[in-house]
């Protein structure tokens, strides 16, 4: 069980299972079929998962903490920032304001 549990510290060891969940709801997000729709849910998706790494620390040692935040930032900011540019639907408002709640 060291592959699963060893990853993380005492205390943590059910953070495994986020990280599961976040790669299988990041993999379900292509179901949807409108772009919209995509965008905001991959928003909420890396929100929660950012902001539970956080606030956990779950990794062992600082620097898998700090990697671990630096490598969902720039996701979290393209999707936020550069990813309603790409949309071509009619509904860019709901994609612009949605992005801002999220």
């Amino acid at each position: 069980w060291e592959f699963l549990f060893g990853r993380f510290r005492h205390g943590c060891q059910w953070f495994c299972l986020v990280v599961f969940s976040r790669g299988l709801f990041l993999s379900l997000v292509s179901i949807f079929t409108d772009a919209a729709i995509q965008i905001v849910i991959m928003q909420i998706i890396l929100v929660t998962f950012h902001t539970m790494t956080c606030t956990q620390r779950p990794w062992r040692t600082r620097i898998m903490d700090f990697f671990d935040r630096a490598l969902i930032s720039p996701a979290l900011i393209m999707t936020l920032v550069v990813a309603p540019f790409f949309v071509d639907d009619t509904n860019t408002k709901f994609i612009v304001y949605m992005s801002f709640v999220a």
